[in-house]
């Protein structure tokens, strides 16, 4: 997939008014786990820090990436801001970049929606959503799906939780406290539509919050 740039001058009143539209739709698709995203995530993203003298902004601010993508955080300026994981898991952290600075950019390994944060602003966030996957998308009682919620193998010290959503409605644990990245799902409650959902997690650290679902349709 090709790189997303979205840059806006916020001077530029006309194009405020494109972003703000931009902005809600993308909040209408992606920017509710729980209930299903509709563009595909991007495999790269830019996303650019920057202030015009009023406020200081990421942009974009919400971004849907997939698994094992990778987010470039660009320090446009003119003042110095960070780019710092805001999960308590300390994924990363830029340091302090004055714009016009170098790039720093991220891998995010695993399905989760994770915050970003300027630690020299605190009105500037962000939130990366990256959603689960399920294959195939339909199938009856008999078959089998498989669930991935991570490009690889949870690193020493984090772990993975994975829940499904059975046709009654109730979200439950599936798997919890898990390293691997993939697994079956065999459907346990008949017919219907099951959604599954999952999070990366440090124990006694911190935590994403939940993915982007992705649903299987069972007759």
């Amino acid at each position: 997939m090709g790189v997303l740039r979205h840059r806006v001058l916020p001077a530029d009143t006309s194009r405020m008014k494109v972003r703000a539209l931009l902005v809600v739709v993308f909040v209408l698709g992606v920017a509710a786990p729980g209930t299903g995203v509709a563009a595909p995530p991007s495999d790269e993203v830019h996303v650019s820090a920057y202030d015009n003298g009023f406020y200081d902004l990421f942009d974009p601010s919400l971004v849907r990436l997939a698994r094992g993508g990778t987010v470039t955080f660009d320090f446009d300026g003119p003042s110095s801001h960070t780019a710092t994981d805001g999960s308590g898991m300390d994924l990363y952290d830029s340091g302090v970049v004055p714009g016009g600075g170098p790039s720093f950019s991220y891998v995010f390994v695993a399905a989760g929606s994770y915050p970003v944060l300027c630690t020299l602003h605190p009105e500037m966030s962000a939130n990366v959503f990256v959603p689960v996957g399920v294959w195939p998308p339909r199938g009856s009682p008999k078959d089998r799906f498989r669930v991935r919620w991570a490009a690889a193998v949870a690193t020493p010290g984090s772990v993975y939780d994975v829940q499904s959503r059975r046709p009654d409605g109730a979200w439950r644990w599936w798997l919890r406290a898990v390293t691997s990245k993939t697994a079956i799902f065999r459907p346990d409650a008949g017919d219907g539509t099951y959604r599954f959902r999952a999070r990366m997690r440090e124990p006694g650290a911190g935590t994403s919050g939940w993915s982007p679902t992705d649903t299987i349709r069972v007759r």
